[in-house]
């Protein structure tokens, strides 16, 4: 079985906006193509993953961002290169431990949402 890793930003259940159907959407795609698919949240809400299973996602991994960082985040942008949105969510710390969290596993596709 092929596996899948999505990252996202915004954790999408519940599936109340269209950022979070159109990756319900590619989930529930995956899913009946019968991939192994594993959720990487990356973002400032915080998910209690222990309670929550969800239809079609075989592994939920969390990294948690502190709102206290967003302020200076934002103002970053304004000395970078980058689009706003990736200051916005990118940190080294977060990076270095993605790194090592899937360092060891393969797999057939990363998807970015």
């Amino acid at each position: 079985m092929k596996k899948i890793l999505i990252l996202c930003t915004r954790f999408p259940y519940p599936s109340d906006g269209g950022d979070k159907l159109r990756v319900v959407s590619n989930i529930n795609y995956l899913k009946k193509k019968k991939f192994f698919i594993e959720l990487c949240y990356i973002g400032y809400e915080k998910i209690n993953i222990n309670k929550i299973k969800i239809k079609n996602i075989d592994k939920i991994h969390q990294f948690n961002l502190e709102k206290k960082n967003i302020f200076f985040l934002i103002f970053n942008f304004f000395f970078s290169k980058l689009p706003l949105q990736i200051n916005v969510y990118y940190k080294k710390k977060i990076e270095k431990e993605l790194k090592l969290k899937f360092k060891n596993k393969k797999y057939s596709f990363i998807i970015f949402e």
